[in-house]
């Protein structure tokens, strides 16, 4: 149980810190080349450069990945803490 709970809380601070390094470090220029002419188009239509564009969405989907990492592996490690005991007692018992 104890390699199940720190497995849990090594994942959930590996893809936290990835996060964390992706958006200290951005590297935009492989997603500003992507957009192509009538992208570019839409997003002055719409009022944005596509640079504020891409680093926009950029930034929110590492943000949502630390934040779902979070409460998903978070709450893996939480559910395996409190079930200790119960895994321990049917360990415990002969089947």
């Amino acid at each position: 149980m104890n390699w199940l709970i720190g497995s849990q809380l090594f994942l959930l601070a590996t893809i936290i810190g990835y996060c964390a390094l992706r958006l200290l470090h951005p590297a935009l220029a492989p997603l500003l080349a992507a957009v192509t002419d009538e992208m570019k188009t839409s997003l002055e239509t719409a009022g944005w450069t596509p640079e504020k564009f891409v680093g926009f969405v950029y930034n929110t989907t590492y943000y949502a990945v630390a934040i779902v990492t979070f409460f998903y592996q978070g709450g893996m490690a939480l559910y395996y803490l409190r079930r200790r005991a119960a895994v321990a007692s049917a360990l415990a018992t002969d089947v």
